[in-house]
């Protein structure tokens, strides 16, 4: 089982992560988004605290040879919660970095002996 990276809390309309590995937090202010998140009655609230979460979480997600480092993962949170502010639910434009498309890339840069080990491990 992979170790717990992340903690999250809510205060009222305060979202906080706390970063276990690198003993850092954030603090996302609802009423950024929902203005009228203060007034929103328990059910409400927690429907959007797991929303929230559950998208920001989720944009550190990576498959386990590319796992993100806690700075990292505040990066791509804060960079995800600043777009959801704007309103933007998915970032516009950008290609993924998949494993995929990473060795796409190294079978594009392989010497001839690279190609066949890639061919006989299956990644091509």
């Amino acid at each position: 089982m992979a170790k717990k990276q992340m903690n999250w809390t809510n205060n009222a309309a305060i979202l906080k992560v706390e970063h276990l590995d690198i003993e850092e937090s954030q603090e996302f202010d609802l009423t950024e988004i929902f203005e009228e998140a203060d007034n929103f009655n328990e059910v409400q609230l927690n429907v959007i605290v797991y929303g929230i979460k559950q998208k920001l979480a989720d944009s550190c997600a990576r498959s386990k040879d590319m796992t993100l480092t806690g700075a990292e993962r505040v990066e791509q949170i804060a960079e995800v919660w600043e777009r959801l502010k704007t309103g933007d639910w998915n970032q516009k434009g950008v290609e993924r970095n998949t494993s995929a498309k990473k060795i796409k890339e190294a079978q594009a840069n392989a010497s001839p002996e690279e190609l066949a080990v890639m061919k006989k491990l299956g990644l091509i």
